[in-house]
């Protein structure tokens, strides 16, 4: 009946005592029942994503009092991006059992590079009393990113009828490799100008590693001079 109750045992014994003989009384006391329950774990950390890659998570409210309670709210605040979104969301209210967990699943899919976080919120009605949980969550996002080196190649004045190259360094500053699916010349480009060392494609760039091309200006006698750029790369 959600009652707690007290009481006291009298074990008599034929221990002599003054008076008779040893009476022992020990108190007795059931606790009324109690729905309490923590999440976790807190915070849920994704740890290191890659961008456009989705990470699963889950979140359990672990019963700590010996009732049941009624969920009745599980939402995301603070998630402005919409990064971290709920897995399967169970159909509320529903009930947490004081004998086992109940599962909160979540995701999260970052979409721009760093840091994201965002808060779970767990509401559940214990008896009379509303309580509420809220879980921490966060994540990174991973990501390649491609450092060119120098921009812009700048050949300066040159004489016609020669060959002059630059080296073109790649780099991959980010956290993940990074695919060069393509490398050429623009459409655009003056026809003086060419790529050497170019292997095949694609060309995987771990973190940190750089590869390098030569880029290769032949200017001509009919070339319109200029201080305009007369190429680019894509």
């Amino acid at each position: 009946d959600g009652q707690g109750y007290a009481g006291v045992l009298a074990v008599e014994t034929n221990v002599p005592a003054t008076g008779g003989t040893l009476v022992l009384e020990i108190d007795i006391e059931t606790p009324a029942p109690s729905a309490e329950f923590i999440a976790l774990p807190n915070p849920l950390d994704f740890g290191q994503v890659p961008i456009g890659t989705t990470a699963e998570g889950l979140v359990q409210l672990m019963p700590l009092g010996s009732d049941s309670a009624e969920v009745v709210g599980i939402s995301l605040q603070s998630n402005d991006d919409g990064e971290f979104s709920l897995v399967d969301a169970t159909e509320l209210p529903a009930t947490a059992a004081p004998t086992e967990a109940f599962d909160i699943r979540v995701a999260y899919t970052p979409a721009n590079g760093g840091a994201d976080s965002a808060n779970l919120v767990v509401e559940y009605q214990a008896g009379v009393d509303s309580m509420t949980e809220i879980v921490s969550l966060i994540g990174s996002a991973t990501s390649p990113d491609l450092n060119l080196f120098p921009v812009p190649v700048d050949f300066g004045w040159k004489a016609t009828g020669g060959s002059y190259e630059i080296p073109l360094t790649m780099s991959n500053t980010g956290t993940v490799d990074l695919v060069i699916s393509k490398l050429e010349l623009t459409g655009w480009s003056s026809p003086t100008l060419s790529l050497a060392g170019v292997g095949a494609m694609p060309l995987t760039l771990a973190p940190a590693e750089v590869a390098t091309v030569q880029a290769v200006f032949a200017p001509t006698l009919d070339m319109t001079q200029t201080t305009g750029p007369i190429g680019g790369i894509y």
